[in-house]
């Protein structure tokens, strides 16, 4: 007979801890959670003249098939450090992480382009100085 539950989740290795409380005592059962896959995306800039996010070949490892590049909830996109820094014209799109390095300038055409995250993260050592033309970025939480 379980007289009391208690859920403990830990989210870094996908695990569930039950506890119940039996009348013969304590028990711990573990249940694996499935682990979500993320594909990561790194910005090389190498659309030629092209500077669209929506461009694939503006993406690392460039992806073979046709419209892959950052832009669903299982997507990181990582924009590393470059000296005079880059400039990406934006879709509206939603994703898990952006990983800033360096300087962007994030820019928009025709309506506002909002880039969705769940998470924004400035890394490297470097300062980091993020500019907004026509376009916007804020948070929200994957479905």
């Amino acid at each position: 007979m379980v007289l009391a539950g208690v859920l403990l989740t830990c989210p870094l290795h996908a695990t569930v801890l039950r506890a119940d409380l039996s009348t013969s005592g304590l028990k711990l059962l573990a249940t694996a959670l499935p682990v979500m896959t993320v594909t990561e995306f790194t910005w090389t800039g190498g659309g030629g003249g092209n500077h669209s996010w929506s461009t694939p070949s503006n993406w690392s490892p460039s992806p073979s098939c046709s419209g892959c590049y950052p832009n669903d909830c299982q997507h990181n996109a990582v924009i590393p450090y470059q000296s005079g820094g880059w400039d990406i014209e934006l879709v509206s799109e939603q994703i898990h992480l952006v990983d800033i390095a360096g300087d962007v300038d994030f820019t928009g055409t025709g309506s506002i382009p909002v880039l969705e995250v769940e998470e924004l993260v400035l890394t490297g050592d470097h300062d980091v100085v993020i500019t907004f033309t026509a376009a916007t970025m804020k948070t929200m939480s994957c479905p």
